[in-house]
């Protein structure tokens, strides 16, 4: 029996050994990389490129350990005494380890408004490839989302990521969409494509009404109001109500968009998705626009048309 708990004793102790080897290890190569991280400084572009190499090969060794990487790299990542691009090659480092454990260490990171910028905005981008639920992702992003004054990095980030998965915080996507204005600066444009985007993604049965007023809040014929119809199109796969007022939108679009053939081709396509059969006779109208792009797609969601436009479209 004496012999068996020494056995047990040494298993342990030795097992013990290799973690704190390992450990050990971990911490010498964060400290090589901040090593090379300082040594940057004053050097010539070509130098720094140079010494980024040396720092991403070290980093694609530390994933390799993966699990055991997640700690000390997590740590170094939230430690403010550690130089800011030391930090972020270690949040960069934590995305290559693909396991579910980095999700909350990025979580954390984000969602804290003390962070620096350049840190939350890479945290959102590994957050949107993290392997874990789609709901999860959803729910840490969006409610990034709704913080008051986000940095720009971290919102760029953030709505780059929700426009492919929707937010169910309608009315906020919907008023800073509508903060960016009618007519967004070039800075702000890229932006506020995003947010319809997320928007036309949205599970939110407020969603659609809030793309039209969006469709309404935009200039006629406006790369912006084409990016509404987008959204309302993409939802219109989804769920659009196929109601009367909505039918009704959906003809004023033709409409209103009759000078621009672009938006036009949109708004024909939208009609016949919500209309089905009961946009037919509006569709034929449109056999006679004396521009060919509108004619064609006019015959197109035309014979659609009978089907209820289910395939239309895509």
């Amino acid at each position: 029996m004496k012999n068996i708990k020494t056995g047990v004793v040494c298993s342990l102790l030795f097992i013990s050994s290799v973690l704190k080897a390992k450990a050990d290890s971990l911490k010498f190569q964060i400290d090589e990389i901040n090593r090379l991280v300082l040594k940057e400084k004053g050097q010539n572009s070509f130098k720094i490129e140079e010494l980024d190499k040396k720092i991403e090969k070290l980093g694609a060794r530390i994933a390799r350990q993966k699990v055991e990487a997640i700690e000390p790299l997590g740590e170094t990542a939230q430690d403010s005494h550690w130089p800011l691009k030391t930090r972020v090659f270690c949040v960069n480092f934590l995305g290559l380890i693909h396991d579910p454990g980095v999700f909350p260490i990025v979580s954390k990171i984000l969602l804290d408004p003390a962070m620096p910028d350049v840190l939350r905005s890479e945290a959102a981008s590994l957050i949107a490839e993290s392997p874990v639920s789609e709901g999860a992702v959803r729910q840490v992003l969006c409610k990034n989302f709704s913080q008051k004054n986000l940095p720009e990095l971290t919102l760029g980030q953030t709505l780059f990521a929700i426009s492919r998965i929707g937010c169910p915080q309608t009315d906020l996507l919907l008023k800073r969409a509508e903060d960016f204005g009618d007519h967004p600066s070039k800075r702000n444009r890229v932006l506020a494509i995003l947010t319809v985007q997320a928007l036309g993604e949205s599970f939110s049965l407020k969603a659609p009404a809030a793309l039209w007023r969006l469709f309404d809040f935009y200039s006629p014929g406006s790369s912006m109001r084409k990016e509404a119809l987008k959204a309302l199109l993409k939802q219109s796969q989804r769920k659009l109500p196929r109601t009367l007022a909505f039918f009704s939108r959906a003809k004023s679009a033709v409409s209103s968009e009759s000078r621009f053939p672009d938006n036009e081709v949109l708004a024909l396509n939208l009609l016949c998705r919500i209309g089905g059969k009961k946009a037919v006779l509006d569709i034929q109208k449109e056999l006679k626009n004396p521009d060919s792009t509108v004619r064609a797609a006019a015959e197109k969601f035309l014979k659609e048309a009978q089907n209820s436009c289910a395939d239309a479209g895509r």
